[in-house]
């Protein structure tokens, strides 16, 4: 057996309830607290540590307070994309269709906070009318007002191919 399994066996059989001389724990004391390696007062530090966190907290919330609130009175629309038998591509593919429509909403960023096509292989309909118009995509806009809305709306390449598009209001409550 080698010297360092030795040591690791003679210190695991050593009592562990053994206390060490009252005179060598206190001489190991002083020792400690002439090099400052003890603390002296452990509630004092968590009050002191409390008061920090109390004071930075309060002045987080102060220079929040100051900073310029945002003025962004902007409304959000949901634009409905709603094709018939009338739409067409214009002897375009579906993959560049979906590219005319990805660099309007790229060129309209300011507005276009997202749009998603639907996905149409399957087709479930909940209403006890027949439409023929069915919607198969839709855009989350941002506008300052309903005419803003309507512009970005009428800008929309959906149009030129013969879609139709609702623009609903999102309440904001």
């Amino acid at each position: 057996m080698n010297d360092e399994k030795k040591r690791s066996y003679l210190l695991r059989d050593l009592p562990t309830e053994l206390k060490p001389p009252d005179h060598l724990e206190a001489s190991t004391l002083k020792a400690l607290n002439r090099a400052h390696l003890l603390r002296k007062s452990p509630a004092r530090l968590r009050l002191v540590s409390w008061a920090a966190i109390f004071i930075g907290g309060f002045a987080l919330g102060w220079v929040v307070s100051l900073a310029p609130q945002s003025t962004n009175s902007a409304e959000k629309y949901l634009m409905l994309l709603m094709e018939d038998e009338s739409f067409t591509y214009h002897g375009q593919t579906q993959a560049e269709v979906v590219q005319e429509y990805a660099s309007w909403a790229k060129d309209r960023r300011e507005n276009v906070l997202m749009g998603e096509e639907l996905d149409m292989s399957v087709w479930s309909s909940v209403s006890n009318l027949e439409s023929k118009n069915r919607v198969t995509g839709f855009f989350l806009i941002e506008a300052k007002n309903e005419k803003a809305a309507i512009d970005v709306a009428q800008s929309c390449p959906h149009l030129n191919h013969g879609g139709q598009i609702d623009l609903h209001p999102i309440n904001s409550h």
